[in-house]
């Protein structure tokens, strides 16, 4: 095993530690409205030479400062030294109420709010009570032709709450409007859904269907591995089992192809022992881990929840998966990942 050593000026533990605890700005950012959960600004960093990417939220409570002054920016701590020779903003050019902007030319959507009996109870996201789906099929069409022509999507991740009382989870809600991207000729179109509540034919020809629609990836997101961890955090989705994840991952690399199914898992929300061992059960189903940092949301019981995070581990297990998956798939499977893993923002890749 590579044995990665962090120094407190190294730039990737500024990295990790950005994508953790966010910024406190002067700046009005109207990238900020919580329009899915794939929110947040995406900072180019530079320091002696080198440069990283890193997508940040922002935090009030962060010791980190992104300050602008006339038109450049500043990365400072508390006590106002600046922590790289240059930070520039990475993005896109759209605005958009439906579609929240990631990179040029990706995007994400929310199509609905969780329909679960009490809100309160999961401490997980700040989503709101289900209402039904947040616009209809003609508003997101005209809105999708609007912003296509200030900037051409080519990737897209559809994702939306929880519906834990259907059994397809929600996609024949869905479905209308990644046939719509599908026929606007969107290249990558990324789903994220819970596991499906069906037997193993049925889950087959719903996965065929999902595919025939027009998604070329696809992510059941395990978020937690300790089961006992899962209900605490998440008690409506906590209660699929982790068994069912990945037999379903296993169905929809089937359906899918290798790279096409992944599962994200929370660094700061599963130690560092849950976290390997989730990543593997993921790998050896037939799936990508998606290792994400847990970033506690305002609204939330857990907002104030700071994680205990050792990055080396973490940047260790970050190489081993990355080794593991190019052993199997060959030395170009990263460049064939989709989603989340293709943007990058919140990844620890």
């Amino acid at each position: 095993m590579l044995k990665v050593f962090i120094a407190k000026d190294d730039l990737r533990f500024l990295e990790l530690d950005l994508m953790f605890q966010g910024v406190n700005t002067n700046i009005n950012l109207d990238t900020y409205q919580r329009l899915t959960s794939c929110n947040g600004l995406f900072l180019e960093l530079e320091k002696s030479g080198n440069e990283t990417r890193v997508k940040v939220n922002v935090n009030p409570n962060s010791s980190y400062f992104l300050w602008q002054e006339n038109n450049s920016l500043f990365l400072m701590d508390e006590q106002g030294q600046e922590l790289v020779d240059e930070v520039r903003r990475k993005g896109s050019k759209i605005k958009s109420d439906i579609f929240a902007p990631q990179l040029e030319g990706i995007v994400a959507i929310g199509l609905y709010n969780c329909a679960i009996p009490d809100l309160e109870k999961c401490g997980f996201c700040a989503s709101f009570d289900y209402s039904g789906l947040k616009y209809s099929t003609d508003e997101f069409e005209a809105e999708f032709d609007r912003v296509n022509e200030v900037e051409a999507i080519k990737a897209i991740t559809v994702n939306a709450g929880s519906l834990i009382e259907r059994s397809d989870r929600g996609y024949g809600a869905m479905a209308p409007y990644v046939r719509i991207l599908r026929d606007k000729g969107v290249q990558e179109i990324n789903l994220e859904l819970m596991p499906p509540d069906m037997d193993q034919e049925n889950l087959q020809n719903l996965l065929y269907e999902i595919r025939d629609d027009g998604v070329t990836s696809i992510q059941f997101n395990l978020e937690v591995w300790d089961p006992e961890l899962r209900v605490e955090v998440m008690p409506y989705k906590g209660a699929i089992p982790t068994s069912v994840y990945l037999d379903t991952i296993t169905e929809a690399s089937e359906v899918f192809g290798p790279g096409k199914v992944s599962s994200v898992l929370m660094a700061g929300l599963n130690d560092s022992e849950s976290l390997r061992e989730g990543a593997f059960a993921v790998i050896d189903a037939g799936g990508v881990p998606s290792i994400e940092p847990f970033r506690p949301l305002k609204g939330t019981p857990m907002e104030n929840w700071s994680p205990d995070i050792n990055y080396k581990e973490v940047i260790e297990l970050t190489r081993d998966i990355v080794g593991e998956l190019q052993q199997r798939y060959g030395s170009n499977i990263m460049g064939d990942l989709e989603g989340c893993l293709k943007c990058g923002g919140c990844n620890i890749y």
